[in-house]
């Protein structure tokens, strides 16, 4: 199942992907699959799978990316768009699983998870805003088959951007209740 589209979140860890160092990962229905397998298996056309001689590379940055969450002194801010919690792209138990995956990992020290119920055109794509003590602000932006960084006063319209987001963004209480309530919807099959 794709990822839930993760707006304007700040610091340098842009994905929440399971898996191990050696690159396998466990389905929900407890089938091993490879990071390989499922980089290809997320995109709904062969013309969006991501080329052979990128995969490696692409599963190393998600990985190491994912291990920025353990350190300590980082903070994570992922405002996520409601609806990549409700498009059913995979079974009933694969979103539970997703869902409770997002429920643990907000209640990490230093994660902040928040949803953005009212669209806004600033969920058109997905973008990550971090912020580096030396380096300043870098905007990552993700396209099907390639990512964009953005750099100095490109990223001054993704922080308004994510100063708009956290306004609209309902508090983090309020963020595990409705998960919580999307989780007992796939249990209750509604």
């Amino acid at each position: 199942m794709p990822q839930p589209r993760l707006l304007g979140r700040e610091t340098p860890a842009p994905t929440t992907t399971s898996g191990s160092a050696d690159g396998r990962c466990t389905a929900p229905s407890g089938r091993e699959f490879s990071h390989r397998q499922k980089l290809n298996r997320s995109s709904e056309s062969s013309q969006c799978r991501v080329p052979e001689k990128d995969v490696n590379y692409r599963i190393g940055a998600r990985l190491r990316r994912q291990q920025l969450l353990d350190r300590r002194g980082v903070d994570y801010l992922a405002l996520v768009g409601s609806s990549a919690l409700t498009n059913h792209l995979g079974s009933s138990p694969v979103m539970q699983e997703q869902l409770r995956h997002l429920l643990r990992t907000s209640q990490r020290s230093g994660v902040t998870l928040r949803l953005v119920a009212a669209p806004t055109s600033f969920t058109a794509c997905g973008w990550y805003l971090m912020d580096y003590e030396k380096a300043g602000s870098v905007v990552l932006l993700e396209h099907l088959g390639s990512s964009t960084f953005l750099f100095d006063e490109e990223t001054a319209p993704y922080a308004a951007a994510r100063k708009d987001l956290r306004d609209r963004a309902l508090s983090e209480r309020s963020t595990r209740d409705r998960i919580e309530q999307l989780i007992e919807q796939h249990v209750l099959g509604s």
